[in-house]
């Protein structure tokens, strides 16, 4: 295959580039005029650092139900480095010649459908949808894409979509690398965020917010200091699951949740470097506008002479540190 045209092309503020072609086999037509009436390919690709990455491709198979991306003939749009949003159509299940129209948000390792022609609505069902803005306004830096929707009742929806984001990869890392959340965006406070993996993710090395969190499926969350998390709506944890927080010489706790705090599985504490406890000293852990459960196993670090234990109260877990 060769590239027979270039269609169109972005570059995001750090200098990734995104560029839409025309491939045709070799031999075929070389020009976008003789290609159009050609039996080829169009494709999205990212290049950034130096690496060339397929993003998505007009024969790929659509992610949710049959059909086959035809021509992402309409606009993408980069949301930074890592995501770009596409609009496109693919044939519908029994009518082939009836053509969907979809929405998809992507990058070279994962495709999330964003919206397509038969989705529901509430009581109605998406017969055409649209993004509102087009070029570097399609989609924000969160993956946020805003569209106009037409009904089958007639009527017009305008909708925001926002990606719940979950950690993608089997190995262990820091939260601050983007790449192992889905389609690679920042975990941001518009953000549900789930960690669903038997890993450990540590971080984040800032302070963060985010919409919710999740941890279930035997994962690991280790905060540190310098980077405590702020929960906009709920925690959940599993029984399976572990929260690992540090005692920070801090009035704040590590994990702030603005709703409910649903507590299991197991607390680790850990010991910052530098930090040294004394008898009668308090850490804040977590709080929380109300607190559900609790944890079923506690695991701290060894203090000669001193002992932790952990207290709940109906807004707050704290550690307090006492003598024998």
């Amino acid at each position: 295959m060769v590239v027979s045209s270039l269609a169109g092309a972005q570059v995001s503020p750090g200098a990734t580039l995104y560029y839409d072609v025309w491939i045709a086999a070799p031999g075929h037509p070389k020009s976008y005029h003789e290609a159009v009436n050609w039996p080829v390919a169009r494709a999205l690709y990212r290049y950034r650092n130096g690496v060339r990455e397929l993003v998505v491709r007009s024969d790929q198979q659509a992610t949710d139900r049959p059909g086959t991306i035809n021509d992402m003939t309409f606009w993408f749009s980069h949301a930074g480095d890592n995501a770009v949003a596409f609009s496109t159509t693919l044939p519908e299940r029994f009518r082939p010649d009836i053509q969907d129209s979809a929405i998809f948000l992507a990058d070279p390792e994962e495709t999330l459908q964003v919206a397509r022609t038969g989705d529901p609505l509430g009581e109605a069902h998406i017969e055409d949808v649209t993004n509102i803005f087009t070029n570097d306004a399609g989609v924000n830096l969160h993956g946020q894409i805003a569209m106009v929707a037409h009904l089958d009742d007639d009527r017009l929806a305008v909708l925001l979509y926002t990606p719940d984001l979950r950690w993608r990869h089997a190995a262990s890392g820091s939260w601050d690398a983007h790449d192992h959340w889905t389609v690679g965006l920042e975990p941001a406070a518009v953000h549900a965020v789930t960690l669903d993996r038997p890993v450990t993710v540590t971080g984040p090395a800032a302070p963060t917010t985010v919409r919710a969190l999740t941890l279930r499926n035997r994962a690991t969350l280790a905060v540190v200091p310098g980077g405590p998390i702020t929960v906009a709506e709920h925690y959940d944890q599993d029984p399976t699951a572990t929260l690992a927080l540090p005692l920070a010489a801090s009035v704040d706790a590590p994990l702030t949740v603005t709703g409910d705090a649903h507590l299991a599985g197991t607390l680790r504490l850990a010991l910052p470097e530098g930090v040294v406890p004394a008898a009668g000293d308090r850490y804040p852990l977590l709080a929380a506008a109300t607190i559900t459960g609790a944890f079923a196993t506690v695991t701290s670090p060894t203090l000669p002479g001193l002992s932790l234990a952990v207290e709940y109260g109906a807004t707050g877990v704290d550690a307090l540190v006492t003598a024998p």
